[in-house]
Parts: structure tokens; C-alpha cells; sequence
């Protein structure tokens, strides 16, 4: 019985101090290659600086930071901030090696362990290529096969030429699982007016909450070639018209002159 008791204290002592540790991702929205911010908040009682913090995780899952001092400061930065009792983590350049992984925040015998998962919502990779890219212009048609081999979520992309929308008629596109993201194929054929000027004409996706510019086109107005055509028909037509007219007074002087010699003979 005398033994029961202070094991079951040192259990409510210990859960006591885990659930005021605690870590979550800081950073609003998570773009892959640029920094990430992990936020630990410590225990209230003899914080900030009576026991070591530490941070692990990682691909290896190793020592991260160790009270501020760091294993990779390239990679790893630690903040403490006493005012409100939270230690940050910088990961520098975040890569898909260092998502849906184990990260630890520890502060003396305690520590909180959770998976920095990949969500919809928060995480973004925006396509590598460079972008935006030229169209192809055959005369009749605008064209282009875009391919993203990596990005994340699933975008959803538009054309549109001036403002008006022509995603419907003109754009298709097709994504597939590429490991932990998406490979991205956009095909964009747009059959053009020819009798109406159309201007500049865009591509653009929307990756999560970016908007991203994929291919963009300012093509000047042309000249309708049939308004010319009918130009030259009419020049010619009146070209006709008037030789048609010099033909018939030719013919009218004739008959005079054979009419006036005919009766001079009687």
C-alpha cells in the first residue's frame, strides 16, 4: 500500500508538466524551399531557463538544437522567447524529405512528439519550371503543352484572353500522383476569331492560396484579310463597270457613222 502511493504521484506529476508541452506548426502556410517555423510552448512552472530544451526530428531523426546552438545553422535555427514561454524552430529551406516525419520538443524529463503532416489546406510547391512560358500561334490556333512535374495541391488553372473566360473551350488539365505531390499535364488549344481582335491571352493555375502566371501571350490585333479581299473585288467590279461603258460608246459612234453613211448612198 505505502508503495502504491508515491508511483501514483510521480504519474500525476509527469502528466501534469506533458500537457502544458506541447509544439505546432507557427508558419500560416508552408511553401516547399522556403523557412518553416515549428512553436513549442513550455510548462508554466520554472520556466524559461532551469532545464535544457531540445528539439529532434528530422529526416534521421536527430538532434536538432540543443538550448539554442545547433547541429546544422544553415538548416536549424532555435528561439527562445520567455515572454511567452515558447521555443521556436526554424527549419530553413523545407523539402519533402522533412514532411510527414517526427519532430520532438523537449524541455527537461519532458517532451511532446508529433508527425508534421502534409495537409491540403496549409502546404504549397509551386512548380520549378520557368514559367510563364510562350504559346504556339499558327494562325487559326493558340497551343501550348504544359507540363508541372511536381506541385502541390492539385492546381486549378484558367485561360483567358483580355476578360473574357475561355476555359471551357480551350483548357484541359490531368493530374496524377507523383509520390507525396503532383504531376501536372495542361493542354491549352484556343481557336481564334478572325473577326474580332483578342489581345493578351493567359494561363494562370492557382496552387493553394498562389496564383501562379503559367503562360501569357500579348498578341497584336491582324487585320481581317478577307476585308481587303472584298476591297480589290470591288475595285475590280468598277474597273469592269467603267470599261463596260467605254465599250458601249464605242459601239454607239460606229452605228452613227454607218447610219449617216448609209443615207448619204440613198
Amino acid at each position: 500500500m505505502y508503495l502504491t502511493i508515491p508511483v501514483l504521484v510521480l504519474l500525476v506529476d509527469l502528466s501534469f508538466e506533458k500537457e502544458y508541452l506541447s509544439w505546432k506548426l507557427l508558419t500560416t502556410k508552408v511553401v516547399f524551399g522556403q523557412a518553416v517555423q515549428l512553436r513549442c510552448h513550455l510548462p508554466k512552472q520554472n520556466c524559461c531557463h532551469n532545464y535544457t530544451r531540445s528539439w529532434r526530428g528530422g529526416p534521421d531523426y536527430t538532434l536538432l538544437t540543443l538550448n539554442e546552438k545547433s547541429s546544422n545553422y544553415t538548416k536549424y535555427i532555435e528561439y527562445l522567447d520567455t515572454e511567452s514561454r515558447t521555443s521556436v524552430l526554424t527549419i530553413k529551406s523545407f523539402s519533402e524529405s522533412e514532411v510527414d516525419i517526427i519532430y520532438q520538443c523537449s524541455y527537461g524529463f519532458s517532451s511532446y512528439e508529433a508527425i508534421l503532416q502534409l495537409t491540403r489546406h496549409r502546404y504549397e510547391f509551386h512548380p520549378t519550371e520557368s514559367v510563364p512560358v510562350s504559346l504556339s500561334f499558327n494562325g487559326t490556333h493558340m497551343y501550348a503543352k504544359i507540363s508541372l512535374e511536381k506541385v502541390f495541391p492539385k492546381p486549378q488553372c484558367y485561360g483567358n484572353t483580355n476578360e473574357k473566360d475561355i476555359t471551357k473551350e480551350s483548357l484541359k488539365v490531368i493530374s496524377k500522383r507523383n509520390g507525396i505531390f503532383y504531376k501536372s499535364m495542361i493542354d491549352f488549344n484556343y481557336m481564334i476569331d478572325p473577326q474580332h481582335c483578342f489581345g493578351l491571352v493567359t494561363i494562370t493555375c492557382t496552387v493553394g492560396t498562389s496564383r501562379i502566371t503559367i503562360a501569357e501571350q500579348n498578341t497584336s490585333c491582324r487585320k481581317n484579310g478577307s476585308t481587303f479581299h472584298g476591297k480589290h473585288l470591288a475595285q475590280r467590279d468598277s474597273v469592269a463597270s467603267n470599261s463596260h461603258d467605254e465599250e458601249s460608246n464605242i459601239v454607239g459612234k460606229v452605228l452613227i457613222v454607218l447610219c449617216f453613211h448609209f443615207f448619204n448612198g440613198l
